[in-house]
């Protein structure tokens, strides 16, 4: 699962789908989505942590 989300989410922001990029992590569980982001190329980590509500951000803890 998190390996789809991640392979998913780096597809829509290469492409500039941020609006779909943003629908997909809806669903996700928060531990699913700190994995997935923390998977993608370290270039895209903020452009994703960015796609979150403050509620959601609060809940990932992405390693230093």
């Amino acid at each position: 699962m998190r390996d789809l989300v991640r392979t998913q989410l780096q597809m829509l922001l290469e492409t500039g789908d941020l609006q779909g990029a943003k629908a997909i992590l809806v669903p996700v569980q928060p531990a699913d989505i700190a994995e997935a982001i923390e998977g993608l190329p370290e270039a895209m980590h903020a452009l994703a942590f960015r796609l979150l509500s403050k509620d959601e951000a609060t809940k990932k803890k992405l390693p230093d």
